[in-house]
């Protein structure tokens, strides 16, 4: 075994670690995690990392570990299977990034926060599915990360005007619960 390949096996231990944090974190908060969610079809790769009961909502999830951070490339790359919506807040992030080089860790989480997690939404029952007692529930959203990423995600959270409905604090991670009605909206609003 090479050193990059256990530089990689190191990496996905440690990102598999942190996902499993995330997740005990938020059920000692009293969340019911679903993390086994669902595929339909061979487009089942559109699925959020996690499903989380609490109240009369499900909240639809995304981690984000150490290792993939807001300046990652790969979070700027369109993939062929991105929304309209998607590729918006991607082309709008790259255009606040022009305007500000120094502004990479704070919109880098807005393509999660406009981008990805909206579109998980959109994809319900098309590439996962919901359990069905989850199925009448209001849907928001949640935003896993790195405890020293949250000064930067709440940076991110007001410059899209996102009201936060509830933060989960963690051992070494903080989660973001919000919602957000209209993306093209918010889009409009971003300088």
């Amino acid at each position: 075994m090479t050193k990059r390949d256990r530089s990689i096996i190191n990496s996905m231990d440690s990102k598999k670690d942190f996902y499993k944090k995330v997740m005990d974190d938020l059920q000692k908060q009293g969340y019911q995690i679903e993390s086994k969610i669902k595929g339909k079809s061979r487009s089942h790769a559109k699925k959020p990392d996690y499903l989380a009961i609490y109240d009369n909502n499900i909240i639809i999830g995304e981690i984000k570990s150490p290792k993939e951070g807001p300046e990652t490339p790969s979070w700027r790359q369109v993939q062929k299977s991105d929304s309209n919506q998607l590729l918006a807040v991607r082309e709008k992030v790259k255009q606040l990034e022009q305007v500000d080089r120094n502004c990479k860790k704070v919109v880098g989480h807005v393509i999660v926060i406009l981008g990805q997690l909206p579109e998980y939404k959109d994809c319900i029952n098309k590439t996962f599915e919901l359990p069905l007692k989850c199925q009448n529930l209001n849907i928001l959203f949640g935003y896993s990360v790195p405890k020293d990423q949250e000064e930067n995600v709440e940076c991110a959270f007001k410059l899209c005007k996102i009201k936060i409905l509830n933060k989960v604090m963690g051992c070494n991670n903080v989660t973001f619960i919000y919602d957000v009605d209209n993306v093209d909206d918010v889009l409009k609003t971003l300088k």
